[in-house]
């Protein structure tokens, strides 16, 4: 165990570990949706001591990523954690890249789906889902930044002339883009963001995948 590396570090592994476990994990062997966890488990593959699982543990919980924690004095916890939520967190942490290849981080972007209807939701999407079919020029900007995504920011100025508006109409319907998909989705953080004198990108805490034609 490192005892020097940083409370930060091991916090993203503490979650990676937890995930990685849980998504692989039968669902026949949770009990209600708890998984459980040895402690010496937990302390090789984190770095973590007993002390930094239980501060680390009631951050979490306060932030909503774990549901249910309790450490069983016979040497390991049950564990119950909001899966989305966790995943988002870590796609966070990886875009964020301050742990100096401390951490392996695995691929959690949330999907988003884009489709022919002009629906654009995610799973479940009885849930989740916004009906962009009356708004084909959103759809438009989306589908632009999608096929130019190379990581990098795209120039306003270049979305506004690949798409025939003008720079200030591209704002503003950006804007639009995110307060509706924030709201009908369910989510935090925006679909797109922006960078002053650099453009816009599709956020890549997203996998956003379109099966138009």
């Amino acid at each position: 165990m490192n005892m020097h590396t940083p409370l930060a570090v091991k916090e993203v592994k503490l979650v990676q570990h937890f995930y990685d476990c849980i998504m692989y994990e039968p669902a026949s062997s949770k009990v209600n949706g708890q998984s459980k966890f040895h402690l010496e488990d937990i302390f090789k593959a984190t770095d973590c001591t007993d002390d930094d699982l239980t501060r680390i543990c009631s951050k979490l919980e306060n932030e909503g990523l774990i549901e249910f924690f309790v450490k069983n004095p016979v040497g390991f916890v049950l564990v119950r954690m909001n899966e989305e939520k966790t995943k988002l967190w870590l796609a966070k942490r990886k875009q964020e890249g301050n742990f100096n290849n401390k951490v392996e981080f695995n691929n959690h972007s949330l999907q988003i789906y884009l489709n022919s209807d002009g629906d654009l939701y995610r799973l479940p999407k009885n849930n989740f889902n916004y009906a962009m079919v009356k708004s084909k020029g959103l759809i438009q900007i989306i589908k632009f930044l999608k096929q130019n995504n190379s990581g990098d920011y795209i120039q306003t100025k270049l979305i506004a002339a690949n798409l025939h508006k003008k720079v200030d109409h591209i704002r503003t319907d950006i804007g639009k883009i995110n307060g509706r998909f924030i709201n009908k989705l369910n989510l935090e953080d925006n679909l797109i963001i922006g960078r002053q004198n650099e453009g816009y990108k599709i956020n890549p805490i997203y996998e956003l995948i379109i099966d138009t034609p």
